[in-house]
């Protein structure tokens, strides 16, 4: 099915493990429930296809371009996004879990409320994308590019955002416990509310850059807003190790 031009076809509950779509025309196709499980999709058309509810677990997108599909409550885990266009998806409630986006280009994307477990999203450029209320835990974002992106309410636990650009991104009401941020940029980044106890490689510098308040507890398990030469931004940990 390699170049196959299955634009607009109707494959809603189809099973297609393991098939081969490289640069396959998906446009407008729909897969909604289907079984697409190990397909290999490397630059394939997929513009307004519908993927809701597919088990796409460990399949392969590379290089392809994705342009106002939707990946609702799909299974995605173990799939390979490397080197992906993506435009104005959704991908809400969708399971990201060992999923690899390694230097995709996001934009306009919706994550909200998705899951992801061992992720990779480095050298992602993905300013201005949605990812509210995810549920991420042990995510890479290694110079990844999530400037003004909004995670309010987001759940981020011992991810590693280390050399991130997170520039006036939302993370107000999100938990960032455990997390790394060595070198990131967070400039007038939103973290009131956040819970940052226990995150790791962050400096005053990079705390004083940010906007903290009452309402933020701070690396070493202190509420308030982030007073320079306080200590605030090193974990309780850290103290006991040395």
């Amino acid at each position: 099915m390699s170049g196959a031009d299955l634009a607009d076809a109707d494959l809603r509950n189809g099973n297609l493990m393991g098939a081969d779509l490289s640069g396959a025309d998906l446009t407008g196709a729909r897969f909604q429930f289907a079984l697409l499980g190990g397909a290999y999709l490397a630059e394939a058309q997929i513009l307004g296809t519908r993927f809701d509810k597919a088990n796409l677990r460990d399949c392969r997108f590379f290089d392809a371009r994705l342009q106002s599909a939707s990946f609702a409550g799909a299974n995605l885990r173990g799939t390979h996004f490397n080197h992906c266009l993506i435009v104005d998806c959704s991908f809400a409630g969708a399971d990201f879990s060992g999923a690899k986006l390694v230097r995709a280009r996001l934009q306009g994307c919706r994550f909200t409320g998705a899951l992801a477990d061992s992720a990779d999203f480095s050298l992602v450029s993905a300013p201005d994308n949605d990812f509210g209320g995810v549920e991420f835990e042990s995510v890479k974002f290694y110079q990844a590019d999530l400037s003004r992106g909004n995670f309010f309410r987001a759940k981020l636990v011992d991810c590693n955002f280390s050399e991130s650009v997170l520039s006036f991104a939302d993370f107000s009401s999100s938990s960032l416990a455990n997390s790394r941020f060595g070198g990131a940029s967070l400039t007038t980044a939103n973290l009131t509310g956040a819970i940052l106890s226990g995150a790791r490689e962050l400096t005053g510098q990079q705390l004083g850059s940010a906007r903290t308040a009452a309402d933020t507890t701070l690396p070493n398990g202190v509420r308030g807003s982030y007073v320079k030469g306080s200590g605030s931004e090193r974990p309780l940990r850290s103290a006991f190790s040395e």
